[in-house]
């Protein structure tokens, strides 16, 4: 299976012979590949065959370090959890490029997780404004605290029971950062807070998905 970044949409389906150790699809279905794909779908079925194949761009081809390795299949099974099928969304694709780009460049791979995370869950309307309080509007000059019934970050106040992960002044603005730059352009903040934004962001993704994504434990490390 692979998200489609253009038309039309996340398609799901079986490639005859994509197991084996050599011929077209060899290399082709390693995460966040691009692609070029031919199928056929018979009427009624929820499956497509795909047919062809020929890859567009490897990441593989330019980067081999591991920490790059799980980022990529971390941004495939995020994209994959989270993309309606049918649905041609090319924010999401422009995002997953330019995530790749940066990798490439040489970006550190926790601060594309991070970034990748923070936008997908603003795409899909989940990672609310994280600099003012939910509840009273205040500026969060000294950090703020999820919270589920505000659907937001609160300050001490507003956000005194039934709290989540805590956002400190530097989380709140390495996730401003990231709200404004392009991925290649987001400096490397300390470790505390890819750590703590890390967690932050985590608690989201499991409410949208409904579940951990397989691919958390390798990209986060022991």
């Amino acid at each position: 299976k692979r998200p489609q970044p253009t038309a039309p949409g996340m398609r799901r389906g079986v490639a005859r012979g994509a197991k084996s150790m050599k011929g077209r699809w060899l290399g082709a279905l390693d995460p966040m590949v691009e692609l070029r794909l031919d199928w056929k779908q018979r009427e009624g079925d929820e499956l497509v065959a795909f047919t062809d194949v020929a890859i567009v761009r490897s990441p593989y081809r330019h980067a081999q370090d591991l920490p790059v390795t799980w980022t990529l299949a971390y941004m495939a099974e995020l994209a994959d959890v989270t993309a309606p099928p049918h649905d041609p969304d090319e924010n999401a694709a422009r995002l997953l490029r330019a995530a790749v780009d940066a990798l490439l460049s040489g970006s550190e791979s926790l601060v594309i997780a991070r970034y990748v995370t923070a936008w997908v869950l603003r795409l899909h309307g989940e990672l609310p404004d994280v600099s003012r309080c939910a509840g009273c509007d205040r500026e969060l000059a000294a950090g703020g605290t999820w919270h589920w019934r505000l659907h937001g970050v609160g300050c001490a106040a507003c956000a005194n029971d039934d709290a989540g992960p805590i956002l400190r002044p530097d989380d709140i603005a390495f996730l401003e950062e990231v709200r404004r730059r392009p991925p290649a352009a987001v400096a490397t903040p300390d470790p505390q807070v890819l750590r703590r934004t890390g967690a932050f962001l985590r608690h989201l993704v499991h409410e949208l998905a409904g579940k951990p994504l397989k691919s958390e434990r390798f990209l986060e490390g022991p």
